[in-house]
Protein backbone atom coordinates (compact mmCIF):
# COMPACT_ATOMS: atom_id res chain seq x y z
CA UNK A 1 0.00 0.00 0.00
CA UNK A 2 1.46 3.31 -0.69
CA UNK A 3 0.94 5.79 1.82
CA UNK A 4 3.36 8.93 0.82
CA UNK A 5 4.85 10.09 -2.46
CA UNK A 6 8.57 9.00 -0.94
CA UNK A 7 7.05 5.04 -1.24
CA UNK A 8 5.54 5.89 -4.58
CA UNK A 9 8.81 7.24 -5.85
CA UNK A 10 10.84 4.25 -4.34
CA UNK A 11 8.48 1.58 -6.18
CA UNK A 12 8.41 3.35 -9.50
CA UNK A 13 12.50 3.48 -9.48
CA UNK A 14 12.60 0.15 -7.92
CA UNK A 15 10.21 -1.74 -10.03
CA UNK A 16 8.47 -0.38 -12.43
CA UNK A 17 9.70 -1.68 -16.10
CA UNK A 18 12.01 0.98 -17.61
CA UNK A 19 9.63 1.04 -20.28
CA UNK A 20 6.80 2.37 -18.18
CA UNK A 21 6.06 5.90 -18.91
CA UNK A 22 4.02 8.94 -21.18
CA UNK A 23 4.11 7.43 -24.89
CA UNK A 24 3.46 10.21 -27.45
CA UNK A 25 3.55 10.35 -31.22
CA UNK A 26 1.57 9.49 -34.26
CA UNK A 27 1.49 5.77 -33.64
CA UNK A 28 3.31 2.90 -30.81
CA UNK A 29 5.93 2.42 -33.49
CA UNK A 30 7.34 6.04 -33.63
CA UNK A 31 6.39 6.80 -30.40
CA UNK A 32 8.74 8.87 -27.99
CA UNK A 33 9.05 7.56 -24.05
CA UNK A 34 8.91 9.77 -21.34
CA UNK A 35 10.39 7.21 -18.70
CA UNK A 36 8.30 8.14 -15.37
CA UNK A 37 11.57 7.17 -13.78
CA UNK A 38 12.76 10.64 -15.43
CA UNK A 39 9.83 12.23 -14.99
CA UNK A 40 9.69 11.75 -11.35
CA UNK A 41 13.08 12.98 -10.73
CA UNK A 42 11.64 16.26 -11.81
CA UNK A 43 11.85 19.38 -9.28
CA UNK A 44 11.38 23.03 -9.48
CA UNK A 45 12.95 25.90 -7.59
CA UNK A 46 10.24 27.66 -5.40
CA UNK A 47 10.85 31.10 -4.34
CA UNK A 48 11.38 31.35 -0.46
CA UNK A 49 8.50 33.98 0.03
CA UNK A 50 6.06 31.40 -1.23
CA UNK A 51 7.53 28.38 0.52
CA UNK A 52 4.73 27.82 2.96
CA UNK A 53 2.38 27.35 0.45
CA UNK A 54 1.07 23.68 0.97
CA UNK A 55 -1.71 23.82 -2.02
CA UNK A 56 -0.67 25.04 -5.48
CA UNK A 57 -3.61 25.08 -7.64
CA UNK A 58 -1.98 23.49 -11.19
CA UNK A 59 -3.81 25.75 -14.60
CA UNK A 60 -2.46 23.70 -16.96
CA UNK A 61 -3.51 22.59 -20.51
CA UNK A 62 -1.05 20.54 -22.03
CA UNK A 63 -1.22 16.88 -20.53
CA UNK A 64 2.19 16.35 -20.47
CA UNK A 65 3.15 19.62 -18.48
CA UNK A 66 1.07 18.98 -16.36
CA UNK A 67 1.81 15.67 -14.90
CA UNK A 68 5.50 17.25 -14.77
CA UNK A 69 4.08 19.82 -12.41
CA UNK A 70 2.29 17.30 -10.47
CA UNK A 71 5.85 15.64 -9.75
CA UNK A 72 8.08 18.62 -9.56
CA UNK A 73 4.65 19.71 -6.51
CA UNK A 74 5.30 16.28 -4.94
CA UNK A 75 8.91 16.61 -4.61
CA UNK A 76 8.49 19.91 -3.10
CA UNK A 77 6.20 18.21 -0.39
CA UNK A 78 3.48 20.59 -2.23
CA UNK A 79 0.00 19.33 -2.36
CA UNK A 80 -1.62 20.15 -6.06
CA UNK A 81 -4.92 21.30 -6.55
CA UNK A 82 -5.97 20.31 -10.17
CA UNK A 83 -7.46 23.07 -11.83
CA UNK A 84 -9.76 23.58 -15.49
CA UNK A 85 -7.31 25.95 -16.93
CA UNK A 86 -10.16 27.52 -18.23
CA UNK A 87 -11.19 28.67 -14.99
CA UNK A 88 -12.15 32.66 -15.01
CA UNK A 89 -10.34 35.05 -12.89
CA UNK A 90 -13.51 35.02 -10.54
CA UNK A 91 -14.19 31.52 -10.23
CA UNK A 92 -10.19 31.22 -9.22
CA UNK A 93 -11.23 33.63 -6.31
CA UNK A 94 -14.07 31.32 -5.50
CA UNK A 95 -11.40 28.78 -4.87
CA UNK A 96 -8.71 30.82 -3.42
CA UNK A 97 -11.53 31.55 -0.52
CA UNK A 98 -12.00 27.37 -0.15
CA UNK A 99 -8.16 27.08 -0.71
CA UNK A 100 -5.89 30.15 0.61
CA UNK A 101 -2.60 29.76 -1.85
CA UNK A 102 0.36 32.52 -3.24
CA UNK A 103 1.28 31.19 -6.34
CA UNK A 104 -0.09 28.74 -8.56
CA UNK A 105 1.46 26.88 -12.24
CA UNK A 106 -0.32 27.67 -15.10
CA UNK A 107 0.25 27.73 -19.52
CA UNK A 108 2.41 30.85 -19.30
CA UNK A 109 4.58 30.55 -16.56
CA UNK A 110 5.24 26.34 -17.14
CA UNK A 111 7.11 27.04 -20.36
CA UNK A 112 9.62 29.59 -18.24
CA UNK A 113 10.28 27.20 -15.51
CA UNK A 114 13.62 25.39 -14.98
CA UNK A 115 13.44 21.32 -14.26
CA UNK A 116 16.13 19.91 -12.47
CA UNK A 117 16.77 16.70 -10.89
CA UNK A 118 15.91 17.24 -6.84
CA UNK A 119 18.82 16.82 -4.51
CA UNK A 120 18.18 13.82 -1.52
CA UNK A 121 15.64 15.52 0.63
CA UNK A 122 12.45 14.25 3.10
CA UNK A 123 10.70 17.24 2.04
CA UNK A 124 8.33 15.29 0.46
CA UNK A 125 4.40 15.39 0.17
CA UNK A 126 3.88 12.99 2.56
CA UNK A 127 0.17 11.95 3.07
CA UNK A 128 -1.93 14.27 0.45
CA UNK A 129 -1.42 13.54 -2.90
CA UNK A 130 -4.43 15.74 -4.84
CA UNK A 131 -7.10 18.26 -4.51
CA UNK A 132 -9.89 17.64 -6.81
CA UNK A 133 -12.35 20.28 -7.80
CA UNK A 134 -16.08 19.01 -8.23
CA UNK A 135 -17.66 20.06 -11.05
CA UNK A 136 -19.83 23.13 -9.27
CA UNK A 137 -22.55 23.23 -12.14
CA UNK A 138 -24.84 24.39 -10.49
CA UNK A 139 -23.10 26.35 -7.68
CA UNK A 140 -20.21 26.86 -5.59
CA UNK A 141 -17.92 23.61 -6.18
CA UNK A 142 -16.34 21.64 -3.45
CA UNK A 143 -12.15 20.64 -2.82
CA UNK A 144 -11.94 16.94 -2.53
CA UNK A 145 -8.37 16.44 -0.58
CA UNK A 146 -7.48 12.83 -1.76
CA UNK A 147 -4.16 11.42 -0.23
CA UNK A 148 -1.84 8.71 -1.45
CA UNK A 149 -3.27 5.84 0.63
CA UNK A 150 -6.47 6.59 -0.25
CA UNK A 151 -6.20 6.65 -4.34
CA UNK A 152 -4.02 3.88 -3.51
CA UNK A 153 -6.71 1.86 -2.23
CA UNK A 154 -8.81 2.71 -5.20
CA UNK A 155 -6.29 1.28 -7.42
CA UNK A 156 -6.24 -2.35 -5.68
CA UNK A 157 -10.20 -2.08 -6.03
CA UNK A 158 -10.26 -1.50 -9.74
CA UNK A 159 -7.06 -4.06 -10.06
CA UNK A 160 -9.08 -7.06 -8.67
CA UNK A 161 -11.53 -6.54 -11.40
CA UNK A 162 -9.86 -5.33 -14.42
CA UNK A 163 -6.54 -7.52 -13.54
CA UNK A 164 -4.07 -3.96 -14.45
CA UNK A 165 -0.93 -5.03 -15.57
CA UNK A 166 2.38 -3.18 -16.85
CA UNK A 167 1.75 -4.39 -20.01
CA UNK A 168 -1.13 -2.12 -20.45
CA UNK A 169 -1.93 0.83 -22.60
CA UNK A 170 -4.15 3.34 -21.57
CA UNK A 171 -5.44 6.01 -23.68
CA UNK A 172 -5.45 9.17 -21.85
CA UNK A 173 -8.76 10.45 -23.35
CA UNK A 174 -10.62 12.79 -19.85
CA UNK A 175 -8.76 15.72 -18.52
CA UNK A 176 -6.35 15.13 -15.59
CA UNK A 177 -8.12 18.10 -13.34
CA UNK A 178 -10.94 15.41 -13.01
CA UNK A 179 -10.62 12.23 -10.70
CA UNK A 180 -11.36 10.12 -13.73
CA UNK A 181 -7.91 11.11 -15.79
CA UNK A 182 -6.44 11.78 -12.85
CA UNK A 183 -6.86 8.22 -11.93
CA UNK A 184 -6.09 6.83 -15.38
CA UNK A 185 -2.52 8.22 -14.77
CA UNK A 186 -2.33 7.31 -11.19
CA UNK A 187 -2.61 3.28 -12.06
CA UNK A 188 -0.54 3.69 -14.92
CA UNK A 189 2.09 4.62 -12.08
CA UNK A 190 0.94 1.99 -9.79
CA UNK A 191 0.47 -0.74 -12.31
CA UNK A 192 4.15 0.36 -14.51
CA UNK A 193 2.39 0.18 -17.35
CA UNK A 194 1.97 3.04 -20.18
CA UNK A 195 0.34 6.49 -20.71
CA UNK A 196 -0.56 6.94 -24.29
CA UNK A 197 -0.92 10.66 -25.12
CA UNK A 198 -1.06 11.29 -28.72
CA UNK A 199 0.44 14.25 -30.43
CA UNK A 200 -2.77 15.47 -31.95
CA UNK A 201 -6.30 15.24 -30.67
CA UNK A 202 -7.94 15.97 -33.74
CA UNK A 203 -7.55 12.22 -34.29
CA UNK A 204 -10.95 9.99 -33.69
CA UNK A 205 -10.31 7.43 -30.41
CA UNK A 206 -10.87 4.53 -32.53
CA UNK A 207 -8.12 5.42 -34.57
CA UNK A 208 -5.81 6.02 -31.73
CA UNK A 209 -6.66 2.87 -30.45
CA UNK A 210 -5.73 0.87 -33.46
CA UNK A 211 -2.57 3.08 -33.64
CA UNK A 212 -1.34 2.93 -30.57
CA UNK A 213 -3.10 -1.13 -29.94
CA UNK A 214 -4.82 0.73 -26.86
CA UNK A 215 -5.55 -2.29 -24.08
CA UNK A 216 -7.91 0.31 -21.62
CA UNK A 217 -9.54 3.73 -21.72
CA UNK A 218 -12.41 5.75 -20.23
CA UNK A 219 -14.89 7.64 -21.94
CA UNK A 220 -18.08 9.82 -21.35
CA UNK A 221 -21.29 9.42 -23.20
CA UNK A 222 -20.75 11.69 -26.06
CA UNK A 223 -17.33 9.96 -27.00
CA UNK A 224 -18.30 6.65 -26.73
CA UNK A 225 -21.19 8.46 -29.14
CA UNK A 226 -18.49 9.23 -31.58
CA UNK A 227 -16.23 5.65 -30.85
CA UNK A 228 -18.96 3.64 -32.10
CA UNK A 229 -19.10 5.13 -35.38
CA UNK A 230 -15.55 4.50 -36.30
CA UNK A 231 -14.38 1.45 -37.95
CA UNK A 232 -11.27 0.09 -36.49
CA UNK A 233 -9.33 -3.00 -34.79
CA UNK A 234 -10.29 -3.05 -31.48
CA UNK A 235 -8.49 -6.34 -31.34
CA UNK A 236 -6.46 -4.97 -28.55
CA UNK A 237 -8.92 -3.37 -26.28
CA UNK A 238 -9.27 -5.36 -22.75
CA UNK A 239 -11.42 -2.50 -21.36
CA UNK A 240 -13.60 0.50 -22.22
CA UNK A 241 -14.88 2.33 -19.42
CA UNK A 242 -17.78 4.62 -19.65
CA UNK A 243 -18.50 6.30 -16.45
CA UNK A 244 -20.12 10.30 -15.37
CA UNK A 245 -23.29 10.73 -16.86
CA UNK A 246 -26.00 8.49 -18.26
CA UNK A 247 -25.46 5.99 -20.85
CA UNK A 248 -27.61 5.23 -23.44
CA UNK A 249 -28.29 1.45 -23.15
CA UNK A 250 -28.68 0.82 -26.81
CA UNK A 251 -25.51 2.19 -27.86
CA UNK A 252 -23.63 0.53 -25.15
CA UNK A 253 -24.79 -3.00 -26.23
CA UNK A 254 -24.04 -2.03 -29.90
CA UNK A 255 -20.49 -1.63 -28.88
CA UNK A 256 -20.51 -4.76 -26.61
CA UNK A 257 -22.03 -7.17 -30.23
CA UNK A 258 -19.29 -5.48 -31.79
CA UNK A 259 -16.91 -7.57 -29.26
CA UNK A 260 -16.22 -4.11 -28.24
CA UNK A 261 -15.58 -4.80 -24.14
CA UNK A 262 -17.63 -1.85 -22.86
CA UNK A 263 -18.51 -1.74 -18.65
CA UNK A 264 -20.56 0.73 -17.24
CA UNK A 265 -18.56 2.37 -13.98
CA UNK A 266 -19.92 4.47 -11.30
CA UNK A 267 -18.07 6.61 -8.93
CA UNK A 268 -17.53 10.48 -8.12
CA UNK A 269 -14.86 12.99 -7.08
CA UNK A 270 -15.14 11.95 -3.50
CA UNK A 271 -14.56 7.72 -3.87
CA UNK A 272 -11.33 8.42 -6.03
CA UNK A 273 -13.62 7.15 -8.75
CA UNK A 274 -15.36 4.24 -9.77
CA UNK A 275 -16.69 2.01 -7.12
CA UNK A 276 -18.82 -0.39 -9.05
CA UNK A 277 -18.88 -2.00 -12.48
CA UNK A 278 -21.19 -3.66 -14.56
CA UNK A 279 -19.43 -6.13 -16.92
CA UNK A 280 -19.99 -7.20 -20.86
CA UNK A 281 -21.28 -10.77 -19.99
CA UNK A 282 -24.88 -9.25 -17.19
CA UNK A 283 -25.28 -5.72 -19.58
CA UNK A 284 -28.01 -7.48 -21.57
CA UNK A 285 -30.20 -8.52 -18.53
CA UNK A 286 -28.84 -5.12 -16.62
CA UNK A 287 -28.34 -2.87 -18.84
CA UNK A 288 -29.74 0.17 -16.54
CA UNK A 289 -27.74 -1.02 -13.60
CA UNK A 290 -24.77 0.64 -12.41
CA UNK A 291 -22.98 -2.68 -11.32
CA UNK A 292 -22.01 -4.34 -8.36
CA UNK A 293 -19.58 -2.88 -5.56
CA UNK A 294 -16.06 -3.38 -5.96
CA UNK A 295 -13.61 -5.77 -3.82
CA UNK A 296 -13.62 -3.28 -0.54
CA UNK A 297 -16.59 -1.17 -1.30
CA UNK A 298 -20.43 -1.35 1.06
CA UNK A 299 -22.85 0.27 -0.40
CA UNK A 300 -26.35 0.57 1.25
CA UNK A 301 -29.32 2.66 0.52
CA UNK A 302 -31.08 5.24 2.87
CA UNK A 303 -34.38 4.57 4.00
CA UNK A 304 -35.57 7.87 4.15
CA UNK A 305 -34.96 8.97 0.78
CA UNK A 306 -33.59 6.56 -1.47
CA UNK A 307 -30.14 8.21 -1.63
CA UNK A 308 -26.84 5.89 -2.42
CA UNK A 309 -24.62 5.44 1.05
CA UNK A 310 -20.99 4.45 0.40
CA UNK A 311 -18.27 3.27 2.22
CA UNK A 312 -14.83 2.45 1.19
CA UNK A 313 -10.93 3.06 2.02
CA UNK A 314 -11.13 5.22 -0.89
CA UNK A 315 -13.08 7.66 0.58
CA UNK A 316 -11.77 11.09 0.35
CA UNK A 317 -10.21 12.88 3.70
CA UNK A 318 -11.84 16.33 3.99
CA UNK A 319 -13.74 18.75 1.62
CA UNK A 320 -11.23 21.86 2.13
CA UNK A 321 -12.31 25.00 3.62
CA UNK A 322 -15.96 23.02 3.95
CA UNK A 323 -14.15 20.77 6.84
CA UNK A 324 -17.34 21.08 8.92
CA UNK A 325 -19.49 19.49 6.06
CA UNK A 326 -18.10 15.94 5.99
CA UNK A 327 -20.32 14.20 3.65
CA UNK A 328 -20.73 11.36 5.54
CA UNK A 329 -22.93 10.09 8.33
CA UNK A 330 -22.16 8.73 11.61
CA UNK A 331 -21.37 4.99 10.57
CA UNK A 332 -19.01 6.44 7.66
CA UNK A 333 -20.67 5.77 5.31
CA UNK A 334 -20.33 8.80 2.11
CA UNK A 335 -23.83 10.37 0.82
CA UNK A 336 -23.62 10.83 -2.83
CA UNK A 337 -26.92 12.85 -3.67
CA UNK A 338 -27.81 9.95 -5.41
CA UNK A 339 -30.70 8.06 -5.58
CA UNK A 340 -31.32 4.43 -6.32
CA UNK A 341 -31.70 0.94 -5.32
CA UNK A 342 -30.44 -2.96 -4.79
CA UNK A 343 -31.76 -5.33 -6.59
CA UNK A 344 -32.09 -8.64 -5.04
CA UNK A 345 -28.76 -10.18 -7.18
CA UNK A 346 -26.85 -6.97 -5.69
CA UNK A 347 -26.51 -5.04 -8.53
CA UNK A 348 -26.93 -1.35 -8.07
CA UNK A 349 -29.32 1.00 -9.90
CA UNK A 350 -29.46 4.69 -10.14
CA UNK A 351 -32.69 6.74 -10.53
CA UNK A 352 -31.68 10.46 -10.16
CA UNK A 353 -30.32 12.58 -7.83
CA UNK A 354 -31.76 13.84 -4.56
CA UNK A 355 -31.62 17.33 -5.13
CA UNK A 356 -32.81 16.46 -9.04
CA UNK A 357 -35.86 14.77 -7.62
CA UNK A 358 -38.93 16.22 -8.96
CA UNK A 359 -42.04 16.51 -6.83
CA UNK A 360 -44.90 17.40 -9.26
CA UNK A 361 -48.49 17.30 -7.33
CA UNK A 362 -46.88 15.54 -4.25
CA UNK A 363 -45.73 12.62 -6.45
CA UNK A 364 -41.90 11.52 -7.18
CA UNK A 365 -40.29 11.44 -10.47
CA UNK A 366 -37.15 10.08 -11.11
CA UNK A 367 -35.17 12.25 -13.80
CA UNK A 368 -33.63 9.22 -15.02
CA UNK A 369 -36.17 7.32 -15.80
CA UNK A 370 -38.11 9.58 -18.12
CA UNK A 371 -34.78 10.43 -19.59
CA UNK A 372 -34.30 6.43 -20.18
CA UNK A 373 -37.20 6.15 -21.84
CA UNK A 374 -36.70 9.34 -24.05
CA UNK A 375 -33.58 7.76 -25.37
CA UNK A 376 -35.12 4.69 -26.44
CA UNK A 377 -36.21 6.49 -29.08
CA UNK A 378 -33.88 6.39 -32.08
CA UNK A 379 -34.24 9.67 -33.29
CA UNK A 380 -33.27 11.55 -29.73
CA UNK A 381 -29.63 11.90 -29.74
CA UNK A 382 -30.01 13.72 -25.85
CA UNK A 383 -32.08 14.45 -23.22
CA UNK A 384 -32.07 16.03 -20.02
CA UNK A 385 -34.79 15.99 -17.91
CA UNK A 386 -35.65 18.81 -14.94
CA UNK A 387 -38.52 20.24 -12.71
CA UNK A 388 -39.77 23.91 -13.62
CA UNK A 389 -42.14 25.82 -11.22
CA UNK A 390 -45.53 25.57 -12.06
CA UNK A 391 -48.64 27.08 -10.34
CA UNK A 392 -50.70 24.01 -10.16
CA UNK A 393 -48.37 21.27 -9.16
CA UNK A 394 -45.69 23.03 -7.39
CA UNK A 395 -43.02 21.23 -9.77
CA UNK A 396 -43.85 20.32 -13.64
CA UNK A 397 -41.79 18.05 -15.15
CA UNK A 398 -40.08 19.50 -18.79
CA UNK A 399 -37.35 17.70 -21.26
CA UNK A 400 -34.95 19.66 -23.24
CA UNK A 401 -34.56 17.06 -26.37
CA UNK A 402 -31.49 17.16 -29.05
CA UNK A 403 -33.31 15.22 -32.02
CA UNK A 404 -31.61 13.72 -34.97
CA UNK A 405 -35.25 14.27 -37.32
CA UNK A 406 -38.30 16.72 -36.43
CA UNK A 407 -40.63 14.87 -34.65
CA UNK A 408 -44.13 16.25 -33.30
CA UNK A 409 -44.49 16.93 -29.57
CA UNK A 410 -47.65 15.12 -29.45
CA UNK A 411 -46.22 11.70 -30.59
CA UNK A 412 -44.09 12.11 -28.40
CA UNK A 413 -46.68 12.31 -25.27
CA UNK A 414 -48.75 9.17 -27.11
CA UNK A 415 -45.16 7.38 -26.97
CA UNK A 416 -44.35 8.27 -23.28
CA UNK A 417 -47.96 7.02 -22.11
CA UNK A 418 -46.71 3.49 -23.01
CA UNK A 419 -43.58 3.45 -20.76
CA UNK A 420 -44.37 6.33 -17.67
CA UNK A 421 -47.42 6.74 -15.62
CA UNK A 422 -49.43 9.94 -16.72
CA UNK A 423 -47.61 12.52 -14.04
CA UNK A 424 -44.41 11.56 -15.21
CA UNK A 425 -44.34 12.70 -18.66
CA UNK A 426 -42.81 16.19 -19.26
CA UNK A 427 -45.52 19.05 -19.75
CA UNK A 428 -43.01 21.00 -21.29
CA UNK A 429 -40.86 19.95 -24.15
CA UNK A 430 -37.51 22.17 -25.44
CA UNK A 431 -36.46 21.44 -28.69
CA UNK A 432 -32.45 22.63 -28.89
CA UNK A 433 -29.48 21.85 -31.29
CA UNK A 434 -27.22 20.76 -28.13
CA UNK A 435 -27.35 19.91 -24.46
CA UNK A 436 -24.73 21.96 -22.59
CA UNK A 437 -22.06 19.69 -21.01
CA UNK A 438 -18.93 20.25 -18.81
CA UNK A 439 -15.73 18.89 -19.57
CA UNK A 440 -16.55 15.67 -18.02
CA UNK A 441 -19.91 15.59 -20.22
CA UNK A 442 -22.23 16.17 -17.27
CA UNK A 443 -24.88 18.26 -18.15
CA UNK A 444 -24.82 22.37 -17.37
CA UNK A 445 -27.44 22.91 -15.77
CA UNK A 446 -26.74 27.09 -15.53
CA UNK A 447 -25.73 26.96 -19.30
CA UNK A 448 -28.89 24.61 -20.30
CA UNK A 449 -31.15 26.97 -18.70
CA UNK A 450 -29.99 30.20 -20.19
CA UNK A 451 -30.00 28.63 -23.22
CA UNK A 452 -33.81 27.87 -23.08
CA UNK A 453 -34.24 30.76 -21.39
CA UNK A 454 -35.66 30.12 -17.96
CA UNK A 455 -34.40 30.33 -14.49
Amino acid sequence: MITSFKELKNQILEFNPENSGIYTGKNLEEAELLSFRDLINQQINIESSVDDSVYVPVLISGKIDFIKAVFCLWNAGKVPVAIDPKTTYNELEVIKNMIPFQFSLTDSNINNTQFSSPEETDNYSEERAIVILTSGSTGKPKAVLHTFRTLSEAFNSGKKFFNYSNQDRWLLTLPLFHISGFSIFFRVLLSGSKLIIPDSNLERTGELVEKFSITHLSLVNTQLQEFAKTESNFSSLKAVLCGGTPFNSKLIQSCIDKNIPVYKVYGSSETAAFVTALDCKNFRSKNDSAGLPLNGVDIIIDNQNDEVLIKSKSLFVSYLGNENITGKNQEGYFRTGDCGFIDSAGFLFLTGRVKDLIITGGKKVSSIEVENALCELAFITDCHVFGIENEKWGEAVAAAIVGSEHFDEDDLDAYLRNKLSAYKIPKKFFFVEFIPKSSTGKTDIVALKNLIGIE
